[in-house]
């Protein structure tokens, strides 16, 4: 039985973005089969632009309920390039100023893997707010994950976990020296 963590997740970064004003990047790492996979590629069809509905839940409850742009950032090293160029950045100015105007969505979605595999292009981001889906992951403080998410810009972070835990979970709290403005620890058990 679920206990709405998607869903309260997904209200939260909506709230953030609809009340609070902030456009964003928001980030969710999880794993792939969660995140709304439907990859049949060397025709990229990523799921990106479209709702997948035997896919995983989270790029699926995020295009039901939210008006949000959703990317999956996920498939083969082609694959995250092409989402590179024509779905995460908004293209430079004519004038050449700026190679990069922004960002084109408000969530991107992507995998432990992917992470790790893809991390110097994920730290090009300041995220806003990233949510870690499965964060037992992140338990073994030298850990790949672990590692990969402490290098990342964050200005919120938000763990969620469904495995039984106990109040003292040291190893879930990130060290003072990461670039995060605040720290949210949700410890729910199935």
């Amino acid at each position: 039985m679920g206990l709405g963590k998607t869903a309260q997740s997904i209200a939260v970064i909506e709230a953030q973005r609809q009340l609070a004003g902030i456009p964003g990047p928001f980030l969710v790492v999880a794993p792939l089969t969660t995140l709304g996979a439907s990859l049949s590629l060397g025709t990229v069809h990523l799921g990106i632009g479209h709702k997948a509905n035997s896919a995983g839940h989270w790029k699926r409850e995020i295009e039901t309920w939210t008006p949000m742009s959703c990317v999956l950032y996920a498939g083969t090293q082609l694959d995250r390039q092409i989402i590179q160029e024509f779905e995460m950045r908004v293209p430079a100015s004519k004038d050449g100023k700026k190679k990069t105007a922004g960002f084109k969505f408000d969530v991107l979605l992507t995998s432990f893997e992917t992470l790790r595999t893809d991390l110097r292009v994920l730290q090009k981001f300041t995220w806003h707010t990233a949510i870690v889906d499965e964060a037992h992951r992140l338990k073994n403080t030298s850990g790949l994950a672990r590692q990969a998410i402490e290098s990342l810009d964050i200005g919120w972070l938000l763990l969620l976990t469904g495995g039984v835990t106990t109040t003292a979970y040291p190893e879930l709290s990130i060290a003072p020296t990461v670039s995060l403005h605040d720290v949210s620890l949700v410890f729910v058990t199935d």
